[in-house]
């Protein structure tokens, strides 16, 4: 439903949910994933998923940072992995996409109701900028359904 009325949607990060387990918080994580009609970078062909997350204290590993992308832009994925960087000092793994995508075709979203105008640098913001920002981001947020239970932590 977000992704109807946005065009191109690339939601990436750490989200605590290995989809390799049986959880609530899976379960919840999943049923926005299809509400959203989104699709997980990971279930790409190309995609080589690897653990993401690494504990030295207690040797965990799992798969919980995620992108979770619109059909077009998953549709222009070239390749998908974790890069294990040794000059990255998180314990967790960088996720790496690369698309093989016409930026110019974002212009011409089909299915977004949003149209593209100049933006203005930040520096030069004015509140009246803000004001639109925020009934801009306002009227997005409303087409994401967030399941209660995930709102309220219930398990």
């Amino acid at each position: 439903m977000l992704n109807d009325h946005i065009g191109h949607v690339c939601l990436g990060g750490d989200w605590n949910t290995d989809l390799s387990r049986v959880t609530a918080q899976t379960q919840c994580f999943n049923d926005f994933i299809e509400r959203s009609r989104l699709k997980l970078c990971w279930e790409h062909s190309l995609a080589d998923k690897q653990n993401t997350y690494f504990s030295e204290m207690s040797d965990a590993t799992s798969c919980v940072d995620h992108f979770l992308l619109s059909e077009n832009l998953f549709d222009g994925i070239n390749c998908c992995y974790v890069d294990d960087n040794p000059l990255n000092p998180s314990d967790h793994r960088e996720v790496v996409i690369n698309f093989d995508y016409d930026i110019n075709s974002m212009s011409q979203s089909q299915g977004s109701d949003y149209k593209s105008s100049p933006g203005t640098a930040w520096h030069r913001v004015e509140q009246d900028h803000i004001v639109e920002y925020q009934s801009v981001m306002d009227e997005m947020l409303e087409f994401v359904d967030l399941n209660n239970n995930a709102l309220h932590c219930n398990d």
